[in-house]
């Protein structure tokens, strides 16, 4: 005689509450994924020390000419993928020149300075050196560069390389304090 399994008959009963649990807790933890995960303006901010609350905009190269294109004054900085850190010290400098509280830049009209700077990163050289020679650049070794276009029809660059032979106990940072600001002084010339 074979014998009956007993057990067969019974089903697993789950609750709906259990179901809601499990939905609620999936939903909470795919919510942290997502928003954890950094933007490319939050990872540049990282990357540069800079504050939340900064003038700068990431932008692309194609971007980049449709505006210059479309006759918007505007101020980028190009940095080099293969220098990540090159630009750190003009980004940080720059965001000091638009701080009220600023005394090192007190020549720059503050009227003058853009809302925003753009932030280029380069991969591909060949692309920006088509992108030197379309605008007639002529520093094109500074690392980073710093342009603005658009006003008064012609492009003025920065020479973060001039050396001003002053005594200051940073002369690198003396010296780009006054590239920045000789930079925004050819700005509100050209206007």
């Amino acid at each position: 005689m074979a014998r009956k399994n007993k057990y067969s008959k019974l089903k697993p009963k789950v609750s709906p509450l259990t179901y809601i649990i499990v939905g609620v807790v999936l939903v909470g933890l795919l919510l942290t994924i997502i928003l954890s995960i950094s933007t490319p303006k939050e990872k540049f901010n990282t990357r540069f020390g800079l504050d939340k609350d900064n003038n700068y905009q990431l932008i692309k190269l194609s971007k980049l000419e449709n505006r210059i294109e479309n006759g918007e004054e505007l101020v980028v900085v190009i940095g080099f993928k293969s220098n990540p850190t090159g630009p750190i010290a003009l980004l940080q400098e720059l965001q000091i020149t638009y701080e009220t509280t600023n005394n090192r830049s007190h020549v720059i009209d503050k009227d003058i300075l853009p809302a925003t700077i753009y932030y280029l990163e380069v991969n591909d050289v060949e692309a920006l050196a088509d992108f030197n020679v379309k605008y007639e650049l002529k520093l094109t070794s500074q690392d980073p560069m710093m342009l603005a276009f658009n006003y008064d029809d012609a492009v003025v660059e920065f020479n973060g390389a001039k050396d001003h032979g002053t005594n200051a106990n940073d002369v690198e940072q003396a010296n780009r304090i006054r590239n920045i600001n000789e930079f925004f002084a050819k700005l509100s010339e050209e206007d």
